[in-house]
């Protein structure tokens, strides 16, 4: 599955699981903090100093990829719950009970409110809309009740090409993004914890503050990573 530019309106994981993969999680991210190579980039056009350009490249290169990663785990993120996890139930595959309650009304308007302020912070007003719309896809899938999103995150972010000139950058690379769902099959919950390496591109404006948001944001499952 293919989205070019948020048209499809889903996050990575949310897609996997339309593709047939039980794939969705992820509101912890602290126990799989996601890591950075540095080491195969490739090119990097940057204006010089100017009025629209005042800091180095080096600085600005930083500061680009800084927002990049933090969008990356904004929309994987999305489709999960703030629900407490039975961390019993959710380490078996099979389980009598469910590792996390239905969300709730008060469960959902406060993901909503979480995933508004989390999006505004890195994505500029079109890319906002179109996160919020993968978002309310989310809960709409989400309300089946034989189905659960407990956790994703993102492990590893690999940067093919990041290019800079003046207010505008353009930031390619390979990013690795897992999840953990349930499902309620043949009297049992059934753990699944998938994980995927996606092809990104990114790009982000600068304000008038010089503060980067990502103004727009496709992917593709990488070779090899499809459902």
């Amino acid at each position: 599955m293919v989205r070019s530019g948020r048209l499809a309106t889903m996050s990575p994981v949310l897609a996997g699981i339309a593709a047939g993969a039980l794939g969705v999680g992820g509101w912890l991210l602290a126990s799989h903090p996601a890591h950075t190579d540095r080491s195969p980039r490739t090119s990097l056009a940057t204006a010089s100093a100017s009025s629209t350009s005042p800091a180095p490249a080096s600085v600005q290169r930083a500061s680009v990829e800084a927002v990049v990663a933090r969008a990356l785990e904004i929309d994987q993120t999305l489709p999960i719950p703030p629900v407490p996890v039975n961390k019993a139930a959710a380490v078996s595959s099979t389980a009598d009970v469910p590792a996390a309650p239905a969300p709730d009304d008060a469960v959902r308007a406060k993901q909503i409110a979480n995933a508004d302020t989390a999006i505004e912070s890195v994505f500029d007003a079109a890319g906002a809309v179109n996160e919020k719309k993968a978002l309310n896809n989310a809960i709409t899938m989400e309300r089946d009740p034989n189905f659960r999103a407990l956790a994703a995150g993102v492990s590893n972010i690999r940067y093919k090409d990041v290019e800079i000139s003046g207010s505008l950058a353009t930031v390619t690379g390979v990013v690795t993004v897992w999840s953990k769902t349930e499902t309620f099959n043949n009297g049992r919950w059934l753990i699944s914890s998938p994980s995927s390496d996606l092809e990104f591109q990114m790009t982000l404006a600068a304000d008038s503050s010089g503060h980067w948001k990502v103004h727009s944001y496709s992917w593709t499952f990488a070779p090899g990573s499809e459902p």
